[in-house]
This record gives structure tokens, C-alpha cells and sequence, in this order.
């Protein structure tokens, strides 16, 4: 009888352990959960950060194309005075590179836009599949505590039988 009661007491604590690692398993998914989805909130905060910048430099860069048609039309319209031609060519550089510089700019920003998608992509995947652990340990946690309390009743029942005899 007391190799049985041993048994017992050996599948118990076996038992009690794994459910405390379950346990400690369980909180850290949980933390990795909440940290995937603060990192998941500010890639998504970037990307709209991003967009909006991206917006303005299109708009940037229309004005500064409309300036310089406009620049090109007086060119174009063979103003008379030789100062004014120069003074206009030298406008439709300063122009040209300005919208060289803006379609850079933009150019950049829309990378930067796409590499912070991927990145909120690829937390967000993290995160879901963190939550899929989350939720299996949590299964097995509730398989060992039910197998826990299975045992402790048993233990129980045994204790009254020896008590009994």
C-alpha cells in the first residue's frame, strides 16, 4: 500500500510541476502577445505617419510641375527680353532640381512606407500565432489542472479507504 500511496505522491508533485511550468509558459506568451501588439500599434502609427508625408510630397510635386509648365510656358512664349529668358531658364532649373529632389524624397518615403508594412505584416503574424500558443498551453493547462484535481480526489478517496482499515 505505501508503494501505491508513493505512486500517488510522485504523479501528484510530476503533476503540480507541469502545471506551474504551464503556468510560467502561459504568462510569458501573454507578455509576448501584449509586446507584438504595442509593436504592431506603432508600425501601424509609422505607416500612417508615412502616408500622410507621402501625400504632401505628391502634392509638393504637382505644384512644383505646375511652376515649372509655367516656367516653360513663358520660355516657350519667347519672352523678348534677354534678362528675363535667363532669369526664366534659371527658374526652370531651380525647378526642375527642386522636383528632382522632392520625386527623391518621395520615392524614399514610399520605401520607408512599404518596409514599415511588411514590418506591421510580420508582427501582426507573430502575434496571431503567439495568440494560437496562448491558447493550446492554456488547453493543456486546464488538461494538467483537471488530471490535478482528479488525483487529488483520488488521493482523497484513498486516504478514507486506508483510514477506514
Amino acid at each position: 500500500m505505501s508503494g501505491m500511496g508513493a505512486q500517488f505522491l510522485a504523479k501528484h508533485k510530476a503533476l503540480q510541476q507541469e502545471n506551474e511550468a504551464l503556468q510560467e509558459t502561459l504568462t510569458q506568451l501573454k507578455e509576448e502577445i501584449k509586446t507584438l501588439k504595442d509593436q504592431n500599434r506603432e508600425q501601424e502609427r509609422q505607416v500612417t505617419e508615412l502616408s500622410q508625408g507621402k501625400e504632401l510630397l505628391e502634392k509638393d510635386i504637382e505644384r512644383i510641375r505646375d511652376q515649372l509648365r509655367e516656367a516653360k510656358d513663358a520660355v516657350d512664349a519667347g519672352a523678348q527680353d534677354n534678362a528675363t529668358l535667363k532669369s526664366l531658364e534659371g527658374r526652370v532649373e531651380l525647378l526642375q532640381n527642386e522636383l528632382d529632389e522632392t520625386y527623391a524624397a518621395a520615392k524614399l518615403a514610399n520605401k520607408s512606407r512599404q518596409e514599415a508594412e511588411l514590418t506591421a505584416e510580420h508582427y501582426e503574424r507573430q502575434a496571431k500565432s503567439a495568440e494560437a500558443q496562448a491558447k493550446e498551453w492554456e488547453a493543456k493547462h486546464d488538461e494538467v489542472s483537471k488530471k490535478y484535481k482528479d488525483l487529488q480526489q483520488e488521493m482523497e478517496d484513498l486516504g478514507n479507504t486506508l483510514n477506514s482499515l
